[in-house]
């Protein structure tokens, strides 16, 4: 068997001074790989009759752990291109995929974040080119920091994958995967429209000799000003509700991502990317309780840096990263919590990891990788608390019965300095049944340790628990995939989670609150989705998702209600068209009603979004698109208390030269 290396650059992040030790390692490895010596047969043509007749196994190494790549994983993949050519974001891709719940705080730039199969936002992983994004806090990864015009697409892997990826995948994984190196083109976009709104970017790709760069920078300013509905806390009195105007609630981002490939001539490869985000927004509060001067603002810096080599028919990866983020949250009149605000931190995680791939027999494959991390925070109201953690995992894959049977198991051990061992296995079966027609199962060890908040809070109406273990869980999945072409492609599947020693923050006194590992819950459902392409110029794709979470605490007045913050039914449509040089787009997405309290005596009713897009592709790469957003202006809410823009428009001017954009 032969081994072709794909190309793929992983990571993010712009440094003002890069990290000299990363910088060094670097020269280390482009020094190690300019030298090593090409081997003797290469080139020559019995060998590349060879290749030709053997089987070919592409390697995507520098990815997270070969999702797709896993016959047996159930993943979904959205990519930008197939959200139009109008304004897009990070969210609104997550959404566009079968069973992930997103949870916007409100319009453009605030807060977004999004679970899978019934989790919350804090017990799904999300990662940017495999890179894992921390979440110390617990308040689940803000897909908003991030521009959609960066990325390629988001990979959503449904499912517990403790066993691949380590804590925090109780309910899956979102792999956002950036956009790629390669050839020579430029793009940009702009976007005004509602709300005092503009948002554009610009970038370009090119290569020189072996080398491959890709260099963007996004920005985005919105005054956010939406008329709602403020119904004051009193869903029930229908009486005291008023129109009002959300204030202090302005957004403004700006970011770089820069990325670099070098191929060697002996098949190895060094990437390198950075990526650079500012970030500045109002803090508006809840309905009733406005705050007119509270204000957020943040910044984070990603780099990675990864190299791979062949070395016969053995598959060797070793990177590192290094990721930094400062947060100051401001509060001059005590507007949110009746007690002035002037709070920072600043986070800072070390990550490296050797991975080594190895292929034999005539399909099988077998792959094992060793990862350090260290986080440290600095704040006070933490105790400026730090973390390290080793891992190991191992993974195979066997084809069998003429590769019609995938079996994928899968193995990690790992070990928390304040958290102690897991152990997680894994593993994953697919059989075709005919061409483009698999059945897949997959059964997992889930596991999730508790987050610095959880530990280490010391102030306000909390205090952290430095005796909690992590959140366990065993998933199970199963269902059918059709997939007779490109075009088409149809999934059905069933799952089902039980989760124990769930954290829940228990009060201890008057207006104190301490987590404990005190809850169970089981977790099942049925998924839908489709995507095909009825007519030559009409693409189409849905999903549904039934979601049954079902409390099993044992306690009174709450053993056998909904978990809170998990509708039951929730659902999308999306059509994109062009009709010679017309564009034309409508998206559907609705999200069912959902309790807010473990009781099960107060609800968010239903949400239903519709939005329509006609555009016109005016030739040389250029299109124009126009856009009306909750087009029936619902006044609906993701979170209790924070409400979602009414109807709004935009208008996107964009162009593209070439490249891989």
């Amino acid at each position: 068997m032969n081994i072709r290396s794909r190309s793929q650059l992983v990571g993010g992040g712009f440094f003002i001074v890069p990290s000299p030790v990363i910088i060094v390692i670097a020269l280390l490895i482009a020094l190690t790989l300019e030298l090593r010596p090409a081997r003797a047969d290469e080139g020559s043509s019995e060998n590349q009759e060879e290749n030709n007749e053997a089987e070919v196994v592409e390697i995507r190494a520098a990815r997270i752990p070969e999702v797709s790549r896993n016959q047996s994983a159930l993943v979904t993949e959205i990519k930008r291109e197939d959200m139009g050519p109008g304004l897009v974001t990070t969210a609104a891709m997550a959404q566009a995929a079968v069973a992930v719940r997103l949870r916007e705080h409100g319009g453009l730039g605030q807060p977004a974040t999004v679970g899978v199969r019934g989790s919350a936002a804090h017990q799904t992983l999300v990662a940017l080119d495999g890179v894992v994004l921390p979440d110390p806090l617990g308040s689940g990864v803000d897909l908003s920091f991030l521009p959609a015009e960066f990325l390629d697409r988001i990979e959503i892997l449904r499912g517990g994958a403790s066993a691949q990826y380590g804590s925090g995948a109780l309910g899956g994984v979102i792999n956002l995967v950036s956009r790629k190196v390669g050839g020579q083109g430029y793009w940009g976009r702009l976007s005004a429209g509602s709300f005092g709104t503009w948002t554009g970017h610009v970038g370009t790709t090119f290569e020189a000799d072996s080398m491959g760069f890709l260099l963007m920078a996004s920005g985005l300013t919105t005054a956010g000003d939406y008329r709602f509905v403020d119904d004051r806390q009193t869903p029930y009195n229908p009486y005291d509700d008023r129109d009002v105007t959300r204030e202090n609630n302005f957004a403004r981002q700006a970011g770089l991502l820069i990325k670099a490939r070098r191929r060697f001539s002996n098949g190895a490869m060094l990437r390198l990317t950075q990526k650079f985000m500012l970030m500045a927004r109002g803090v508006p509060g809840l309905m009733g309780f406005t705050a007119s001067q509270a204000k957020e603002s943040g910044w984070t810096e990603l780099l990675d840096l990864r190299a791979s080599i062949l070395a016969g028919s053995l598959l060797l990866e070793g990177g590192a990263n290094l990721f930094i983020a400062g947060r100051e949250l401001q509060d001059p009149l005590g507007e949110l919590t009746g007690t002035k605000l002037d709070q920072s931190q600043e986070l800072r995680v070390l990550e490296t990891h050797l991975k080594a791939l190895v292929p034999f027999g005539a399909s099988h494959m077998v792959s094992s990788r060793l990862n350090w991390r260290w986080t440290g925070l600095d704040d006070d109201g933490f105790a400026n608390p730090e973390r390290q953690c080793l891992a190991i995992d191992a993974s195979a894959q066997f084809k069998l019965a003429a590769e019609t049977l995938e079996i994928n198991p899968w193995l990690r051990l790992e070990h928390t300095s304040d958290a102690g061992w897991q152990l997680a296995p894994g593993l994953g079966l697919a059989y075709e049944i005919q061409a483009g027609l698999l059945v897949k199962s997959n059964l997992a060890r889930a596991y999730r340790v508790p987050n610095f908040n959880e530990l280490y809070m010391r102030g306000g109406f909390q205090v952290g628990n430095p005796d909690l273990v992590p959140e366990q869980g065993w998933t199970l999945d199963a269902g059918l995939e059709w997939r007779p072409s490109k075009s088409y492609r149809v999934s059905l599947a069933g799952f089902y989670a039980r989760y124990s020693q769930l954290i829940v923050f228990e009060p201890i006194s008057n207006f104190r609150y301490k987590p404990l590992n005190t809850d169970g819950a089981d977790i099942g459902g049925i998924e839908f989705e489709a995507s095909l392409r009825p007519l030559r110029w009409l693409n189409l794709a849905a999903h549904y998702t039934f979601l049954l979470p079902i409390d099993r605490s044992g306690k009174p007045n709450r053993d056998g209600n909904d978990l809170p913050g998990r509708p039951r039914h929730t659902a999308g449509l999306r059509l994109n068209g062009k009709w010679n040089r017309w564009l034309a787009r409508a998206a559907v997405s609705f999200v069912g009603a959902n309790f807010i309290n473990q009781a099960n005596t107060k609800q968010l009713t239903y949400r239903f979004l519709l939005n329509l897009g006609l555009g016109v592709d005016a030739g040389s790469g250029m299109t124009v698109m126009l856009e009306a957003r909750n087009l029936l202006n619902n006044q609906i809410q993701d979170v209790r208390g924070l409400p979602l823009p009414g109807i709004s428009f935009f208008l996107t001017i964009g162009i593209t030269k070439g490249g891989e954009s």
